[in-house]
Order: structure tokens, then C-alpha cells, then sequence
């Protein structure tokens, strides 16, 4: 992504421009091996579900961002709504679904190939069934809101997050499975301004912090007990799937796989 290429420039120039990076759990591991970061633990942090922490303590979790289906409810009937992720699959969807280039985009590469997990070994005859519906193609899971609400698509695959964010006709479909990854904030081992880094990484931990970002940005948050002010967000937690991060080597197989499958070179 540019945020990874941006980073890696900066850092291997000599010349780092960040003290802190929030990113998915694949992009931190990747920057963690080779030794970006280092050991910082907030406070507020240890109220956090467990199997979300990170052992050596490096990356500080903050929150889950769980998928799902999104839809303007004023092109979409109720009777019309898919219900999981096949429906989209039926003809009335081709032309008028949403998602970002999987070739190009690191986590929805990660998210197609982590359907293993709900569909099994027919993972990817979903992934090219799809294709065929001929997808409107974004950069990222942010544009996919926008291009809803403009009725640019009706349907689209991306964060549930989004309905407190943007201003619209959109909803989102409550499925059985809901895949999410966990986000984290690292520390910078060549942080300008380290001391200042370790408070904001201590207020963003903080309950205080947590419920402002659930109630304004409709965050799936870690501390215990706050949910954002979606339908069922207690639910969505309930039925989420976590994804598994592909190694470095691995995205570029499959950026190559989903290249083929998407455009046919």
C-alpha cells in the first residue's frame, strides 16, 4: 500500500517521518520483523481481550474492524437485501457491486483469501464467480461508501464501521459469519518524539478514548463492554471470524492469483 512503501522509503533513507504507525495486523508484522519498533505497553491496554495482545508487547492492540455486506437502501428493496455473501453471486448483482482491487490491495487480498474460513475449499469458486460478476473496482474499502451512496453500485463489500461515518442511504446486512481483523499502534524505534508517542498511544487505550471513537467513528473497540451505536454491533462482535495474515511472500502470490482472476493478465 502507499502508507508501507511510504514507510519503508522514510525508514530506509535514514530519514523516518513517524512516531508512531496504526495498521492491520499482516502490515505490522511485516515492519515488526524487521525490527521497526519497539516495546511500548499502555496502560489502558491491559483491560483488552488477551488473544488480541502481542506477546513481546511491541503492538498495541485497539480494535476489530469486522466486514460485511453495505447496501443503499434506496436502490435495494427490503425484499432485495442479500443475506450472505453467495446472494451476491445472482445475476440482478452483476455490474452493481463494490469491492477494492484485490490485485492492488493488500487486505482485500488477505479478506478473499481468509473466505477459506467460512466457505471452506470452495474459497476461491466464490472468489471467481465474483470476478465475473464484474465488480466496480476501488482503491480501498473507504471509497466503497461513497460510490453506494452516489448509486455509482448498490452493493459493496467493506467495513461495518462505515455507516457512522459517511452520510447516506446505506445499511449493512447482518450475516452468521463476520470476517475482522484486530488494529494495532506501534511505536517507532526511531521516534523524534518518543515520550509524547508513549502518552497519545496511553490516551487512545484509555475507556475515555475507546468510548469517544465507538460512539463518533462507530469503532469496533477493544476495552470491555463499549460498542459502537450500529444495529446489533454486540452481535457483529459475537459472530466474528479473525483473519489470518498472509506472509510478505504470500500477498505477492496472491496479488498475482487475483491479477489473473480479475483481469486476465
Amino acid at each position: 500500500t502507499k502508507i508501507m512503501d511510504r514507510v519503508l522509503a522514510e525508514w530506509r533513507s535514514g530519514r523516518p517521518g513517524f512516531d508512531i504507525i496504526e495498521g492491520t495486523q499482516a502490515a505490522q508484522l511485516i515492519l515488526k520483523k524487521e525490527g521497526f519498533f519497539i516495546r511500548y505497553v499502555p496502560s489502558g491496554s491491559e483491560r483488552f481481550p488477551e488473544q488480541f495482545k502481542d506477546k513481546e508487547g511491541i503492538m498495541t492492540p485497539w480494535r476489530i474492524l469486522p466486514f460485511s455486506i453495505l447496501y443503499n437502501t434506496e436502490l435495494v428493496k427490503p425484499a432485495d437485501v442479500p443475506k450472505t455473501l453467495d446472494d451476491l453471486l445472482h445475476p440482478r448483482w452483476k455490474k452493481k457491486i463494490s469491492i477494492p482491487d484485490p490485485s492492488r490491495h493488500t487486505t482485500t487480498a488477505e479478506l478473499l483469501r481468509n473466505l477459506e474460513k467460512v466457505k471452506g475449499e470452495k474459497w476461491l469458486d466464490f472468489v471467481k464467480a465474483l470476478a465475473k460478476q464484474q465488480p466496480h473496482m476501488v482503491e480501498s474499502f473507504a471509497p466503497v461508501p461513497d460510490v453506494l451512496i452516489r448509486g455509482e453500485a448498490e452493493v459493496g463489500i467493506t467495513f461495518i464501521k462505515y455507516l457512522k461515518q459517511f452520510k447516506g442511504p446505506i445499511d449493512y446486512v447482518l450475516m452468521d459469519k463476520h470476517l475482522a481483523y484486530p488494529s494495532y499502534f506501534t511505536l517507532s524505534a526511531k521516534a523524534a518524539s518518543p515520550n509524547a508517542a508513549k502518552l497519545y498511544l496511553d490516551y487512545v487505550s484509555s475507556p475515555e478514548a475507546q468510548k469517544a471513537m465507538a460512539e463518533k467513528e462507530g469503532e469496533f473497540v477493544l476495552y470491555p463492554g463499549i460498542y459502537p451505536p450500529i444495529r446489533d454491533a454486540d452481535k457483529v462482535v459475537e459472530r466474528t471470524i479473525f483473519m489470518d495474515p498472509p506472509t510478505a511472500e504470500e500477498f505477492k502470490q496472491l496479488s498475482s492469483m487475483f491479477r489473473e482472476i480479475f483481469f486476465g493478465k
